[in-house]
């Protein structure tokens, strides 16, 4: 079976599921079938097994059994799919494609927005993290003809925001952020780098709106009284 098939197998199974909440593999099947997928052919309970593994894999979502409620399937993780998750990013951008796709009449009644800008490195600052090597880039700031040489920098996360990928780092032990759409040029290095056992980036932004975070400067909690 072609891969782009049982990726829109997937995204069917795992919506199915977590719109119903809980549901048996014989409410699946019905539902399936209704499917322009399915051909008229119901989903054999080895393929649904393998679609239950791959989603796990890919996705991090996993499909388990409530055998005290009839045997019904369920979402056991359901938090990886709250809106600010990788996972629901995902799912919904795949989910998204699949639609427009398989509606081609409409294609030009549905308006999307810019695909997030500076993609071009995202693989390789994705390798250089999962690895723990440093990266070397140059860099040109918004309104500034200079373009500035960063030759040592680790690679601690990434994040999406208004449409923009923007790269968290710490050059020289300090932590800086930049927009991957104004890196001109982008290099592995050799160096690795140990990662703060506990850096967290969802910790790291709590407090913060946006992309940017000044060391310096510490939250305040702050109570608006309105009548």
């Amino acid at each position: 079976m072609k891969t782009p098939v049982l990726f829109k197998e997937y995204i069917w199974l795992v919506n199915t599921i977590y719109q119903a909440g809980k549901i048996s593999f014989a409410e699946i099947n019905e539902k399936w079938l209704r499917t322009e997928m399915s051909g008229g052919v119901e989903i054999a309970r080895t393929t649904f097994n393998r679609h239950k593994d791959a989603i796990e894999d890919i996705f991090g979502i996993i499909i388990d059994c409530d055998k005290k409620d009839g045997f019904k399937y369920y979402i056991a993780n359901k938090s990886v799919l709250r809106e600010d998750t990788i996972q629901n990013w995902m799912l919904s951008s795949m989910t998204v494609h699949t639609a427009v796709q398989e509606g081609v009449s409409l294609q030009k009644r549905i308006l999307l927005e810019e695909i997030p800008s500076g993609y071009k490195y995202l693989q390789p600052i994705l390798e250089a993290m999962k690895s723990n090597h440093c990266i070397s880039f140059t860099y040109q700031k918004y309104n500034d003809a200079e373009i500035k040489g960063y030759p040592v920098a680790e690679p601690y996360c990434l994040k999406l925001y208004k449409q923009r990928w923007y790269l968290r780092t710490k050059i020289d032990q300090q932590f800086r952020t930049f927009s991957l759409d104004r890196i001109k040029s982008l290099d592995i290095s050799a160096e690795t780098f140990q990662l703060d056992k506990d850096f967290d980036a969802e910790a790291h932004f709590y407090d913060y709106y946006g992309v940017y975070r000044d060391e310096k400067l510490k939250p305040q909690r702050i109570i608006i009284r309105v009548s």
